[in-house]
C-alpha cells in the first residue's frame, strides 16, 4: 500500500513512475495457471490499492472472472475445504468497488461500472446454484452499484454521465433481445438506485462510520438524466411487445423510484415539497394512462399497482387519493383481481374468513373436481411467488367440506395419486388434513384411522406419504377433539421404518413422542432405536423434536402424570449429543419447564452423566464432540445442594467424583467452575471437598487445577476463602515467589471482562479495582491472605497504569 501510495503522489506531481504496474502486468499475463486459493489472496489484497490503479484492477478482476480457476483444497482452523471459482467470483466486487472510489477518467469510471455490472450478472448466476444463496456481508455487486451511485465524499470523481450511458444500453439490450435472469439482475441492480430521487451516501474516516443522504434538485444535471431515464422506461412499457419478464422489472423500478419519492417528500424542505408532490401525481396519472388505454396480464397489473397502493389505502392528498382510487378500480376490473382480491384481502380478515366459507361450499356443491382444479391455478396465479401461503389458507377451509362432497374428495384423492408433483399436491395434503380434522369431530377416531390409512396409501411416493402424515400428527389433538385412539398410536409409530428411509427421522421422533401417555415402554425403545439408527448429523435436529414434542404433549394435558423417572431417561438422550449447545434457547426452556413437572434430577446422576460426555469428547477424532457447553446446561438439569445435603455421604461422594473431573485436558476442566458453582451455589460442600484435596498434595499443578474452583464463586466470600485458605497457607510456607503468583492468578475469577471509557479516557471500572483491593488488603487480619491482598492490589495498580497509558496514546499525549 505505502507502495501505491508513493506512486500516486508520483503522478500528481507529474513525474510518473511504474512502482506497481509490473505486478499487475505479471498477473494478468499469467493468469490461468493461478489457482484459486491464490487468486482468493491477491483479491483480498487488492482493495488496498485498487483506488491508485482503477484499471489494472478492473482488468485483474475482468480476468480472474474469465479464466476458471479450477477447484483448489485449503487447510482451515476448523479442517481442509475447498474452494473454486465461484469463490473467486464473489471475492471481486469488492476491490473494484475500491477501484471506482479512484477513477478519475470517463474511461475509468466507465470500465469499473461495466465491470461491476458483469460482477452483478456472474453472481446472480452464483445465487441460482447455491442452495444458501450469496453471503451476506456487504460485499455484492449489486449493493455496491447502489453505492457508486449515491456517490459521496469517498469518490475521487462523480460516475452520473457513465451511470446514464450504461444504464440506457442495458435498457435498450434488455427489450431488443432475449435477455438472462442475470442480466436482468444487472438491469435491475443500476435502474432502481439510479432513478431514486434521494440517495444514500456512505463513508468512513477513521474508526467513525458517515451515513448521509442526498436530494436531487429540480433542474439539477442529474434530475434531468433521471428524467431522461425515467421517460424511456415509460416508452418501454408503452410498447407491448416488451417481454413480461422485462415490463416486471421496469415497474418494480417505477414502484422503487415512486416509494423513494414519497419519502423524500415527507422530510423535504417546503420549497421541495410541492416539486415532489408533482413528481408523486405525474407518475399516477402517467400510470392511469398508461393501464386504461388497453388490456395488461395481471401479473403487470400487481407489479404497477405497489405504485398507487399506499396513496389508496393511506394518502391524505385529495388529488394523490382520487388518482389512486381510479388506478385501484382499473386493477379491480381485471378477472383475476375481482374474484381474489375479495377473498386475501388483509385488512378484514373475519370477513375473508367468511367469504373462504362461502367460496369452499360453492366448489363443495360442484359435481366435478374439475372446477377445484381450475379455482386453484387461479389462485396460485393470483398469490404469485411471494405469497404462496394464501391458496394454502383457504386449502383448510376447503377440506371442511370434504366429507359430505365427492368432487372435493376425488379432487384429492387424484391429487395425491399424480406421480408429478404439481401445483395441486401442496394444497391437497393441506385440505387432506383438514377433512381428517373434521371427520374426528363427527365420527370418531376410529373412522379418522380409516381414512387416513387410505389417504397414505393413495399417495404416489414416500415423500407425499411422509408430509401428509407429519401434518396431520405434528400437534398434540385436543380433548374436544377426541384424542388418538390406540391404533392411530400404533399405525404412527408403525411407520418409523418409512420416515429413516427417506431421512426424515428427526420427523419422526418429533409426531411419534406426542403420543407419550400411550405405551411408554413401547415407546421409549422406538425412540432409542431411532435415536441410534439416524445420521449423526440430524442427531441435534432429532433431539430437539424429542424435547419439544415431549414438552408439548405434557403440555397440552396438564392432568397427565409423566412416565416414571422422565427426567433421567430425557437427559440421558440429551447426553447424545456431541455438543450441547446445539440445543436452541426454545428447546433449553422447554427442557427446564419438564423439568419444573418432573422434577430436577439428583446430584448423584450428574457425574456419571459427565464422565460419559468426557468419554465421548476422548475418543471423538474429529473433534466435534464438546463434553461441556458454555451454559453449563448440566448443572441447571440438577436439583442444587441445600442445608439438608450437608453429611450425606452420597451427596459428598457425588461432589468428590465431580472435582475429581478437574484432571480432565478437555473442555470439562475449562468449564468445572462454573458447573460446580451451578451445583452448590451457596458453597456448602463443594469448597470444604476442594479444600481437602488442597492439603491433601503438594503438586504445583495440582494445586493450581483445584485452586480454579475458587473463581466460581465471588472472590472474598465464605466458599472462596474455604479454597483459599490451604492454598495461600501453602503459598506463604514452600512457594516461590513466581509460584505463587501462579497459585494466587488460579484463584481468581476467569472469564470475559467488560468495561467502556470515553475515548482517550480511563474506565472507571480499573480505578474502582485499585481501591477495592486497597480495602480487602486493609480489612484483612489473616497473616497468609495479606500476603494474597498485597499481590491482589499490584496486579490491580499494574492494570490502571496500563489503562492510563493506553488513554495517553489515545489523547496523543
Amino acid at each position: 500500500m505505502s507502495i501505491a501510495r508513493t506512486e500516486s503522489l508520483l503522478k500528481l506531481s507529474r513525474t510518473p513512475v511504474p512502482l506497481l504496474e509490473p505486478f499487475f502486468d505479471h498477473i494478468r499475463d499469467r493468469v490461468e495457471p493461478i489457482s484459486a486459493s491464490v487468486r482468493l489472496v491477491i483479491a483480498e489484497l487488492l482493495p488496498d490499492v485498487a483506488q491508485f490503479y482503477p484499471i489494472e484492477t478492473v482488468e485483474l478482476s475482468r480476468a480472474f472472472r474469465s479464466v476458471d480457476a479450477g477447484t483448489d483444497e485449503v487447510q482451515g482452523v476448523f479442517g481442509n475445504y475447498q474452494v473454486g471459482q465461484d469463490d473467486v467470483v464473489l471475492a471481486l466486487a469488492w476491490p473494484v468497488f475500491h477501484a471506482a472510489m479512484g477513477a478519475q477518467t470517463k474511461d475509468e469510471r466507465g470500465q469499473v461500472i461495466g465491470e461491476l455490472c458483469a460482477l452483478v450478472e456472474a453472481e446472480a448466476d452464483i445465487a441460482a446454484r447455491r442452495a444458501g444463496g450469496l453471503p451476506n456481508d456487504g460485499k455484492r455487486a449489486a449493493q455496491l452499484v447502489k453505492r457508486v451511485i449515491g456517490g459521496g465524499p469517498q469518490f475521487w470523481s462523480d460516475f452520473e454521465a457513465e451511470l446514464c450511458t450504461v444504464v440506457s444500453r442495458l435498457l435498450a439490450e434488455a427489450v431488443g433481445q432475449p435477455t438472462s435472469k442475470a442480466k436482468l439482475a444487472a438491469l435491475k441492480s443500476l435502474l432502481e438506485p439510479y432513478l431514486e430521487l434521494g440517495r444514500e451516501q456512505v463513508w468512513s474516516e477513521g474508526d467513525k462510520l458517515n451515513i448521509g443522504s442526498v436530494v436531487m434538485l429540480p433542474g439539477s444535471p442529474a434530475w434531468k438524466a433521471r428524467q431522461g431515464i425515467l421517460n424511456q422506461v415509460r416508452g418501454y412499457l408503452a410498447d407491448q411487445r416488451v417481454p413480461s419478464q422485462v415490463r416486471l422489472v421496469f415497474w418494480a423500478a417505477l414502484v422503487n423510484a415512486h416509494r423513494n419519492a414519497t419519502q423524500c417528500r415527507k422530510g423535504a424542505e417546503e420549497d421541495l415539497h410541492g416539486e415532489l408532490r408533482d413528481v408523486l401525481l405525474d407518475d399516477l396519472v402517467w400510470a392511469r394512462s398508461l393501464l386504461s388505454q388497453n388490456a395488461r396480464e395481471f401479473e403487470e397489473l400487481k407489479a404497477a399497482r405497489e405504485l398507487w397502493r399506499w396513496h389508496y389505502r393511506f394518502d391524505d392528498d385529495p388529488e394523490l387519493k382520487r388518482a389512486s382510487r381510479e388506478l385501484e378500480n382499473l386493477y379491480e376490473m381485471n378477472d383475476l383481481a375481482g374474484e381474489f382480491e375479495p377473498l386475501f384481502r388483509s385488512d378484514d380478515p373475519q370477513r375473508c374468513y367468511h367469504r373462504w366459507d362461502e367460496k369452499a361450499a360453492q366448489l363443495a356443491a360442484n359435481p366435478s373436481c374439475r372446477d377445484i382444479k381450475s379455482f386453484v391455478d387461479r389462485a396460485v396465479r393470483f398469490a404469485g411467488e411471494r405469497r404462496p401461503d394464501q391458496p394454502q389458507r383457504f386449502a383448510w377451509n376447503l377440506g371442511a367440506y370434504a366429507d359430505t362432497s365427492d368432487s372435493i374428495q376425488s379432487f384429492i384423492v387424484e391429487s395425491l395419486a399424480e406421480p408429478e408433483t404439481s401445483r395441486y399436491t401442496d394444497f391437497s395434503i393441506t385440505a387432506a388434513c383438514s377433512w381428517i380434522v373434521s371427520l374426528r369431530r363427527t365420527a370418531g377416531d376410529e373412522a379418522v384411522h380409516r381414512l387416513v390409512d387410505k389417504l397414505v396409501n393413495m399417495c404416489s411416493d414416500d415423500e407425499r406419504r411422509i408430509r401428509l402424515i407429519k401434518q396431520v400428527y405434528d400437534r398434540p389433538v385436543s380433548r374436544e377433539d377426541g384424542r388418538l385412539c390406540p391404533a392411530q398410536h400404533s399405525y404412527v409409530r408403525s411407520k418409523a421404518k418409512l420416515f429413516l428411509d427417506n431421512g426424515q427421522g428427526p420427523d419422526f421422533i418429533k409426531i411419534a413422542v406426542l403420543g407419550l401417555s400411550h405405551d411408554w415402554p413401547e415407546l421409549e425403545g422406538l425412540v432409542e432405536r431411532t435415536l441410534n439408527e439416524i445420521p449423526r448429523e440430524q442427531l441435534g435436529d432429532a433431539v430437539v423434536s424429542l424435547v419439544r414434542s415431549a414438552y408439548w404433549a405434557l403440555d397440552e394435558d396438564k392432568a397427565q402424570e409423566a412416565p416414571p423417572d422422565f427426567g433421567i431417561w430425557l437427559l440421558d438422550q440429551v447426553l447424545l449429543l456431541p455438543d450441547l449447545s446445539v440445543l436452541s434457547n426454545t428447546a433449553e426452556w422447554e427442557l427446564a419447564e419438564i423439568l419444573k413437572r418432573v422434577g430436577r434430577l439428583p446430584v448423584t446422576w450428574l457425574p456419571g452423566a459427565l464422565q460419559r460426555r468426557v468419554d465421548m469428547e476422548a475418543q471423538d477424532e474429529g473433534g466435534r464432540a464438546i463434553a461441556t457447553d458454555h451454559g453449563v446446561l448440566l448443572s441447571r438439569c440438577v436439583a442444587p445442594i441445600t442445608t439438608a445435603h450437608v453429611g450425606n455421604p452420597e451427596i459428598s461422594k457425588a461432589i468428590a467424583a465431580l472435582i475429581d473431573l478437574s484432571s480432565n485436558t478437555g473442555t470439562t476442566r475449562y468449564y468445572l467452575p462454573r458447573l460446580l458453582l451451578g451445583v452448590d451455589p451457596e458453597g456448602l460442600v463443594v469448597p470444604q471437598e476442594a479444600a481437602n484435596r488442597l492439603r491433601a498434595t503438594s503438586s504445583l499443578d495440582d494445586l493450581r487445577r483445584l485452586a480454579r474452583i475458587a473463581g466460581g464463586y465471588a472472590i472474598a466470600s465464605p466458599p472462596w476463602r474455604t479454597i483459599a485458605q490451604p492454598l495461600v497457607e501453602h503459598a506463604g510456607r514452600e512457594s516461590l515467589p513466581l509460584e505463587s503468583r501462579q497459585l494466587f492468578s488460579a484463584l481468581m475469577p476467569k472469564g470475559v471482562r467488560v468495561w467502556w471509557a470515553a475515548p482517550g479516557g480511563v474506565p472507571q471500572k480499573f480505578v474502582d479495582g485499585v481501591q477495592r483491593a486497597q480495602e480487602l488488603l486493609d480489612a484483612e487480619t489473616d497473616t497468609a491472605f495479606r500476603v494474597f491482598w498485597e499481590w491482589h492490589l499490584e496486579v490491580a495498580k499494574a492494570e490502571l497504569r496500563r489503562e492510563e497509558e493506553e488513554a495517553k496514546e489515545e489523547r496523543g499525549e
